[in-house]
């Protein structure tokens, strides 16, 4: 009977098999410790792409449902200047 195309895997000598998972372990927690230390830069830059989509997505919503009434750049139009202070001032009640 043939052997199998795995049995080059076996390993007999319990040594061997200690050492191979110590080395296993010590890999994993390398790698474990090198993703530790990338991470923080990998988020950092997702958060800037995130807030730079988020940016690009609020001009888009302010071209398309916005600016027609308040004007492109909020000078006002036939809705109110949205870059005048007294908009925000004058509009709104605060209630205790």
């Amino acid at each position: 009977m043939e052997k199998p195309w795995y049995s080059i895997f076996y390993i007999k000598s319990p040594i061997l098999k200690i050492l191979i998972g110590i080395a296993s372990v010590l890999i994993a927690i390398v790698v474990l410790g090198l993703l530790f230390v990338f991470e923080e830069p990998r988020m950092a830059a997702q958060t800037a792409s995130w807030e730079g989509r988020s940016i690009e997505t609020g001009a888009a919503l302010y071209a398309n449902n916005c600016a027609s009434c308040h004007g492109i750049n909020g000078q006002g139009g036939s809705g109110p200047a949205l870059h005048s202070r007294y908009f925000f001032t004058q509009r709104i009640y605060w209630r205790d």
